[in-house]
């Protein structure tokens, strides 16, 4: 019974319901020799394809790098990236909160400084006519114990080129020399590809992964859910945001 919930309540949310809509408006179309209709039983199985954990859970492992710092070798700041806020929500002492996945970065950033004491470089920008991610994070940061000396705000970059390149300044201005970089799992490569270039020496620590390694593959492995459509969202986003930095890099074309 248990077993047969999961499965009409995958077939019933999103993205469960669209590709039910698509295989069978597809099949219908085969039938009846509609030659716009065959394209969508296609769809409907690549949609479910990508929306199961048994194939999203190997596609973000090909993204996600594993490192975790140990304190070794020194360094002399805490970079934490930017991974988005939701405005105009009630908290605590303020408006506006880390997104699920920043949240984790914010997390792993204040268990790294009341380990090794160094200094926070919040590097969160914002699009034009939205609120300031590192206002929002340097709070949070504040409440969960990191003393205002320590916390750098670096509020206007756009995006991980420009958080390399503001992060670079401080760097210069501060006489830093090798810096922490704490980021998702899924985002750790680019970002430490795009520092590296900037010129900046940093140690990796990836957070909030993605892919369970252990994972057990059983039925619920085969049903459609959108955290699993998430995942290759984001492994696809992060992907095309490497090999695009990757070819202006070195001018490929």
């Amino acid at each position: 019974m248990f077993a047969l919930k999961k499965l009409i309540t995958a077939l019933l949310t999103i993205p469960g319901i669209f590709i039910l809509f698509l295989v069978i408006t597809g099949i219908y179309g085969y039938k009846k020799k509609i030659f716009a209709l065959k394209f969508n039983l296609w769809a409907g199985i690549i949609l479910y394809f990508l929306s199961i954990s048994f194939i999203t859970n190997n596609l973000i492992g090909f993204i996600e790098r594993e490192s975790v710092y140990n304190g070794k070798p020194q360094v002399d700041a805490i970079i934490l990236l930017g991974g988005g806020v939701i405005e105009g929500v009630p908290d605590i002492s303020g408006t506006g909160i880390p997104s699920p996945d920043m949240t984790m970065r914010v997390v792993d950033t204040v268990r790294l400084y009341k380990k090794y004491k160094h200094p926070i470089i919040v590097s969160g920008g914002s699009l034009p006519g939205r609120v300031r991610e590192a206002g929002i994070v340097g709070r949070f940061l504040l409440d969960l114990g990191v003393e205002e000396k320590d916390i750098i705000l670096e509020d206007s970059s756009m995006d991980t080129v420009e958080n390399a390149l503001n992060v670079k300044e401080i760097f210069l201005k501060k006489g830093y020399k090798k810096g922490l970089l704490v980021t998702s799992a899924f985002h750790i490569k680019r970002s430490e590809f795009l520092f590296k270039i900037a010129g900046l020496d940093v140690y990796p620590h990836s957070c909030g992964y993605l892919s369970d390694q252990d994972a057990i593959i059983d039925l619920y492995s085969f049903l459609p859910n959108a955290n699993e459509l998430r995942k290759t969202t984001i492994m696809i986003k992060e992907a095309m945001g490497t090999i695009f930095y990757y070819i202006k890099t070195y001018g490929i074309f």
